[in-house]
């Protein structure tokens, strides 16, 4: 595991931590690569706006997964990575990951399968997206997250919701999107607080699927 890898090769002090607030940016897509950071608390996520070279693109990363790992190998960051929770972070720079590889020539390679997992991950999510209606568009999202959200025992299902990157993912209007949730409120599916969101009932959302 790539994760454990880097735990086991770091030294006291290798380490940037970093915390964050929720609906806080990590970096940005196009932003210039500066190193890897590892989740140790909290939900992120990360997406990538379309264009000529590539079409939209949205992973949730789960706690003990590296952030960073599809740009490892370029310039520039391939993704935006969000936080949707409150997270830590342990920060690791270009140059540390670099000798990193260089003690562990088989960090490489597990990189590399976590790359092709997110990618595959990535693929999946968004082939049954394009076939389904806004509303299961946005149900099959938020099912998604609060399925990170219960698995590594968060205790409320409770995330920040970023609308205008939730929109461009789904490639459904802003608009159209708040209509969406405030129909999920009205028939109490979940509870929207300024920019939080709470579930109430997955199993509504994962019907509406």
């Amino acid at each position: 595991m790539a994760y454990q890898t880097m735990m086991n090769l770091a030294q006291e002090g290798d380490g940037k931590e970093v915390r964050l607030k929720a609906n806080e940016l990590i970096y940005r897509q196009g932003d210039v690569f500066k190193g890897l950071y590892l989740l140790c608390e909290g939900l992120v996520m990360s997406y990538r706006a379309p264009s000529p070279q590539a079409t939209v693109g949205i992973y949730f990363h789960p706690l003990n997964s590296i952030i960073g790992v599809n740009s490892f190998q370029n310039e520039q960051y391939q993704y935006t990575a969000k936080a949707l929770t409150d997270v830590k972070l342990l920060f690791f720079d270009k140059t540390m990951v670099q000798t990193y590889l260089q003690l562990s020539p088989g960090l490489k390679i597990l990189l590399l399968q976590e790359l092709c997992k997110k990618i595959n991950q990535v693929e999946s999510l968004w082939d049954k997206l394009q076939h389904k209606k806004p509303e299961q568009k946005v149900a099959l999202l938020l099912q998604q997250i609060f399925s990170i959200v219960q698995k590594h025992g968060h205790p409320y299902k409770v995330c920040s919701l970023p609308l205008q990157e939730f929109a461009l993912v789904l490639a459904i209007s802003q608009k159209s999107l708040e209509k969406i949730l405030q129909s999920f409120v009205h028939q109490e599916f979940i509870q929207l607080h300024g920019q939080q969101i709470i579930l109430l009932h997955e199993e509504s959302l994962q019907a509406l699927q």
